[in-house]
């Protein structure tokens, strides 16, 4: 299940990310590999006694994976959008940018909360006492 999770959430946010190339996939020029990191995820931390070799190897082949996934990812794109017509791309332009946007909103949105909330605690926060004249030091 968790496996699943980490692969719905790498496909949304290759596709997050790749939303705003979409409208010049036919002009800009495409890397041969994409950079993919790869980090040590669970149940691979779980393991104990992992020498630094297995590790090393672990991170290659889970790079090498996600390389591949990046770019079936890309060649799907490619290939929906060559069966789509111009009007059709457009439109598919429009949807996307109107996601974003209203992600980027949300965002925004939920900063401002965050934002007014932290605001809100710093004011409920007794400040020190300004007013009272500080007490003699003994000498």
């Amino acid at each position: 299940m968790r496996r699943a999770m980490w692969i719905g959430l790498g496909v949304v946010s290759f596709l997050g990310l790749s939303v705003g190339s979409w409208a010049v996939a036919d002009e800009a020029p495409k890397p041969a590999t994409p950079k993919v990191t790869a980090k040590l995820v669970h149940p691979w931390t779980k393991v104990q006694g992992l020498t630094e070799e297995q590790r090393s190897q672990i991170l290659d082949i889970r790079r090498d994976i996600r390389t591949q996934i990046v770019l079936l990812e890309m060649q799907e794109k490619e290939r929906c959008l060559a069966v789509l017509n111009d009007e059709q791309r457009l439109q598919l332009e429009k949807t996307l940018a109107e996601e974003e946007a209203a992600r980027k909103a949300k965002d925004a949105a939920k900063k401002a909360e965050r934002d007014a909330e932290k605001a809100k605690a710093d004011a409920e926060k007794p400040k020190p006492d300004s007013d009272k004249p500080e007490a003699p030091k003994a000498e």
